[in-house]
């Protein structure tokens, strides 16, 4: 009985879940009106093809295409992911951190444009005028 016990501890403990990587946007309590046309419209199909505006791209292409319309939509930038049943969560997360990636990058970039300093060593006013011209408007269609 006692091995019993031991073996039991020693399977069970040695499983660690790691759970997500990084801490997912906030979401906002109040619904989002956006002009679909206007958005950046991502698309995952059910087998984890990803498009933009209906076309096929791969997340380095992704990259480009969401940086280039972050810049030029800037404070009215959304950005629409509409995913199927069956869309893989790997998939979903990998896309969702390209976009955080691209939009961090652009803050980065900026802060060091306008107040000489990295966007995490800014007070919360410069942070927040950083934020305003380049927000995380991420709208998620199941």
């Amino acid at each position: 009985m006692p091995l019993c016990i031991i073996l039991t501890t020693l399977c069970f403990t040695c499983i660690e879940d790691k759970g997500l990587v990084r801490t997912l946007p906030q979401v906002s309590p109040t619904t989002v009106e956006y002009d679909e046309s206007k958005a950046l419209n991502i698309y995952i199909d059910g087998n984890n093809a990803v498009f933009t505006n209906k076309e096929a791209v791969d997340l380095d292409a992704l990259k480009i295409k969401t940086k280039a319309y972050l810049l030029s939509s800037k404070s009215n930038a959304a950005i629409a992911i509409r995913t199927e049943h069956e869309t893989m969560y790997n998939t979903y997360m990998n896309i969702q951190n390209t976009i955080v990636e691209t939009i961090n990058t652009l803050r980065q970039d900026l802060s060091k444009k306008i107040f000489n300093n990295d966007f995490e060593s800014l007070n919360d006013k410069e942070r927040s005028q950083i934020t305003s011209i380049y927000p995380l408007n991420l709208i998620e269609i199941f």
